[in-house]
């Protein structure tokens, strides 16, 4: 075997001289000469780990890019186009990292960055890779390319706005494209401006929205290995990355072609790009950020989420991905004067059915994390917008219990602030009162319509697959053959689908509504106190719309703790511990009981009585009904 690949080396050794020549050879046809190409491509990974690597690299190099230039740039395709892709990737998958390498590297990147520069998008596509290489992997040789190659890249974000303009105007009105300058090592000038020719098959690489998704990558790694070298340059990133942001088509999208809706997506691509570009870049770099935040970046973010198709639902998730990261620094609290415009459901999901019910989870966790950590900068009125919208959220299903549980942790983070507001009108109370009003439906859906089905689920086994329930389902969601079926109103018969689904582990449905139970009864503890101790106008006897509230608390608020009679077991099984053994409770569960408890010892002696007064039967009810306090 070591002689049988001792004898292919050998042979490859001869032949690539042939191929390389045949290349060279401008008087060869060009199917020859792309036939040899081709050949070259397959054995070249093999000779570079041969021994004849060295000789290879100072064979091949010259030969080809002098070959690659004596043939020029393709502008459809052609056997020669064919042969520079083939010639490329040769170049780029030599290992410059070695010392032999290193001879070349120079000269290899100078051809790299005029293929960067003026050819067509498969080439510049092709030698992206190898560019990235090489400035990982070559510092000390190419510093003086790398501030050529930022030239470059700027060029292109320059003119990027004005290239998506093009693609979306009309045929008959083709608007003028920027011809990519002439470089020199001190930065762009020259600039010439010609008409977008329809007839070229290939766009230009400076003119291709799928270069420019790829260049935030190798603008990355250029700050990461060269940063002494162009750190002052950096930060002029930022203006020409927002001008590409701020692009909006005059027509709307869901007005455009088919055609020109692929177009205008993979203009959004390279928005997204951009902007997740920028997140790294403010991570790298924050100094260039300090004071640098126009207003004009947040509105690109609001002009993006208005304009991305509803078709494309990865685009939008990508997005929100992008402006998560961005968004999760200290950049945040420029989006304080636009936030009404973030609470608004049409900006976020736009009109697709699709992305309203995918995208959910991160949409709305990415408003909570900015809602969170500017809380204490927002006035009441936004303070309300953040409230209704997620007190929603505590009672959509579709979102589920963990999602639920984010929304329940959120707007108990924004009582405290509530409560210091000292302002003559009664808004801050009101909110506060919205907000018992949320917990308390919440506390009635799950102790008298989810938790009950948990406990049916657990009775039929359908944890391990094998449930009647779940192959008895009807249409509405609700078994038909279970004992301990529920007459459900059809405002609640959609709620069950997580807790019916044989794929998600009852130990795991079992352990997410312990955690809500948990957040619901520790937020009206915090409602209460701030409902009794709050400064302002916040604080006043209880009227008769206070008193219902936590009469209904009382009703529905124990019940919710029979979650914790279901006792997981290490088999993965689940058991119902009997009513009767109410001395074997768990700490966590006689924690959350004197955590409720204690809610009615903050209330007023005189409130107290007028919430037991007159409903005695809700001491009967709790006693019938609730396993936990029996």
């Amino acid at each position: 075997m070591a002689m049988r690949r001792a004898s292919d080396a050998s042979v490859s050794a001869g032949k690539y001289r042939q191929l390389v020549t045949t290349i060279a050879d401008g008087s060869a046809g060009e199917e020859v000469r792309q036939k040899a190409a081709q050949d070259l491509t397959e054995i070249a990974e093999g000779l570079i780990q041969s021994p004849h690597g060295g000789t290879f690299l100072d064979f091949t190099v010259p030969k080809l890019t002098q070959a690659l230039r004596s043939i020029g740039f393709q502008t459809k395709p052609c056997p020669l186009q064919s042969m520079r892709k083939s010639c490329l990737e040769v170049l780029c998958r030599l290992p410059l990292n070695q010392e032999r390498g290193q001879q070349h590297a120079k000269v290899i990147m100078e051809f790299l960055l005029d293929v960067l520069a003026k050819d067509n998008e498969e080439c510049v596509i092709c030698v992206v890779r190898g560019i990235s290489d090489m400035l990982k992997n070559c510092r000390g040789t190419i510093a003086n390319e790398v501030v050529l190659f930022v030239g470059i890249s700027k060029g292109w974000y320059r003119d990027a706005k004005n290239v998506a303009a093009s693609m979306l105007a009309d045929e008959g009105e083709p608007k003028p494209i920027p011809d990519f300058p002439v470089l020199g090592k001190d930065g762009a000038d020259g600039r010439e401006y010609k008409p977008f020719s329809k007839a070229s098959a290939f766009v230009k690489g400076c003119h291709s929205l799928k270069v420019i998704c790829d260049v935030p990558v190798l603008i990355v790694i250029v700050y990461q290995c060269y940063k002494t070298a162009v750190q002052s340059m950096f930060a002029e990133y930022l203006p020409l990355a927002i001008s590409l942001l701020s692009f909006a088509p005059k027509v709307p999208p869901s007005a455009m072609s088919p055609f020109k809706k692929d177009i205008f997506a993979d203009i959004c691509s390279a928005q997204i790009k951009t902007l997740s570009f920028l997140g790294y870049m403010h991570r790298l770099s924050p100094e260039a950020f300090i004071g640098n935040v126009p207003p004009e970046l947040i509105r690109a973010i609001l002009g993006m989420l208005r304009n991305t198709p509803p078709e494309v639902t990865f685009l939008r998730r990508e997005l929100f991905v992008a402006v998560r990261m961005i968004l999760g620094s200290d950049l945040r609290r420029a989006v304080l004067p636009f936030l009404p415009q973030f609470f608004d459901d049409a900006t976020l999901f736009g009109v697709g059915y699709t992305s309203h019910e995918t995208l959910k989870g991160i949409v709305y966790s990415t408003l909570a994390e900015i809602t969170h950590h500017i809380r204490t900068m927002l006035n009441m009125d936004q303070m309300a917008m953040a409230i209704f919208m997620f007190a929603r959220n505590i009672h959509d299903d579709n979102m589920g219990v963990n999602m639920q549980t984010m929304s329940c942790k959120l707007l108990l983070n924004l009582v405290d602030s509530i409560r210091q507001k000292t302002e003559p009108t009664n808004q801050g109370r009101e909110l506060l009162l919205v907000l018992l009003e949320a917990f308390v439906r919440k506390f009635h859906t799950l102790g008298q319509f989810e938790i009950p089905r948990v406990f049916d689920r657990v009775r039929n086994g359908a944890e391990e697959g094998k449930s009647e329930t779940v192959d008895n389902v009807s249409a509405t969601g609700v078994s038909a053959s279970s004992s301990h079926t529920l007459s459900l109103s059809d405002e609640y018969r959609h709620i069950h689908g997580a807790i019916l689904n044989p794929h998600v582990p009852i130990t795991q449905i079992i352990t997410d509504y312990r955690y809500i139970v948990k957040t619901l009864i520790c937020g009206v503890k915090t409602l209460t106190w701030a409902l009794t101790t709050g400064s302002g106008a916040c604080v006043r006897s209880f009227g008769s719309r206070e008193i219902e509230l936590y009469r209904r608390l009382v009703k529905y608020g124990f019940r919710v703790l029979d979650i914790h009679m279901l006792l997981p077991l290490p088999d993965g099984s689940v058991s119902i511990r009997p009513s009767t053994m109410t001395q074997v409770r768990s700490k966590e569960e006689k924690e959350l009981l004197e955590h409720f408890i204690g809610t009615f010892n903050m209330l007023p002696l005189h409130d107290f009585i007028d919430i037991i007064s007159d409903k005695i039967e809700v001491g009967q009810c709790m006693i019938c009904m609730c396993a936990c306090v029996q």
